[in-house]
């Protein structure tokens, strides 16, 4: 009975501990791989903002605050890597709508290339701020075009 008691408590314990981890499949508000942490600067408001955007899935408005916040500090590696998300987001959008769009209605071009989500992932690698592997899967982007 002990032994039942004790397996229990331990089954617990870890249900305690899986279910006080978040999942997060793309790297959103994530610095794992960036070696330059001081470079993150939390008092960037345009970063702060562009995460704000970003969690909230509107990447155009995203995208604009990353842009200033790159603007403001040209070697802010996370701001790259961020960006580089919100572009492929916005592209993988476009490609939604457009298997789902009725017959007739015009396709949805991203105002981005792939290839501008992928610069932006070099850049921030460059940098000191990788990107990780799965995260790049979810993006569509194979990890050697890194």
């Amino acid at each position: 009975m002990r032994h039942l008691t004790f397996l229990f408590s331990l089954l617990l314990f870890a249900g305690s501990i899986h279910a006080n981890h978040r999942f997060n499949p793309i790297g959103i508000n994530s610095i794992e791989g960036c070696n330059n942490f001081s470079r993150l600067q939390p008092q960037d408001k345009h970063f702060e903002k562009g995460m704000e955007y970003l969690k909230s899935k509107e990447y155009m408005e995203a995208i604009k605050e990353f842009d200033k916040s790159i603007k403001l500090d040209t070697e802010n590696g996370n701001a790259y890597k961020q960006r580089g998300i919100a572009k492929a987001e916005l592209i993988g959008q476009c490609s939604i709508y457009n298997a789902k769009k009725e017959e007739g209605t015009p396709e949805k071009k991203p105002p981005f290339s792939k290839d501008s989500a992928i610069e932006d992932f070099k850049k921030a690698k460059k940098l000191g701020c990788g990107t990780e592997k799965e995260t790049l899967f979810m993006l569509g982007i194979k990890p050697e075009e890194i």
